[in-house]
């Protein structure tokens, strides 16, 4: 009898590890070390001399923004060119009620989309530079590797004559 209760017990406990875990991941968070206010980002950024990578995602409902930050804004070659020369901030878009932004930070994300992302492109990265020009961007995700996403952002940053080489 005891021994049916600890597996109940077990049971239970190992489902509900499983039911967390499948929850958890139904929506990306924001990784560390990422702003998800321009305003900070951009402090930081001027004070470290990097532009700003802004990062606009559908998290749980883009399954081209979903790809492209596990395949490449989470690779270890984006990281380390993000580290030297970008200062991250995301700017999300959730649909599911669960996953909704506070009001104020959904206000924020909807002024930011209205100046980098008019087009409402999904997902979208925009570079921007210390005086807050968006400098060029890639939109979309083509299955690129992350060294060629990085000699995109490079080839950008180069033409616009930036900071992020």
């Amino acid at each position: 009898m005891v021994q049916k209760s600890i597996f109940r017990s077990l049971f239970g406990l190992v489902l509900l590890g499983f039911l967390a875990t499948g929850f958890a991941q139904e929506k990306e968070t924001v990784e560390p070390g990422w702003f998800t206010n321009m305003d900070k980002a951009m402090e930081s950024a001027g004070k470290d001399g990097k532009l700003v990578l802004a990062y606009f995602s559908g998290s749980d409902w883009c399954k081209p923004c979903i790809m492209l930050k596990k395949k490449i804004l989470t690779s270890d070659t984006f990281k380390k060119y993000a580290s030297e020369k970008l200062v991250i901030v995301q700017l999300d878009f959730p649909a599911k009620k669960k996953n909704q932004l506070p009001e104020d930070e959904k206000k924020h994300n909807e002024a930011m989309a209205e100046r980098y992302n008019a087009g409402g492109a999904f997902p979208l990265v925009a570079l921007i530079d210390k005086d807050g020009e968006k400098i060029g961007e890639l939109s979309g995700y083509d299955r690129q590797t992350p060294d060629e996403y990085v000699n995109q952002l490079k080839e950008i940053t180069k033409n616009a004559g930036k900071t992020g080489n």
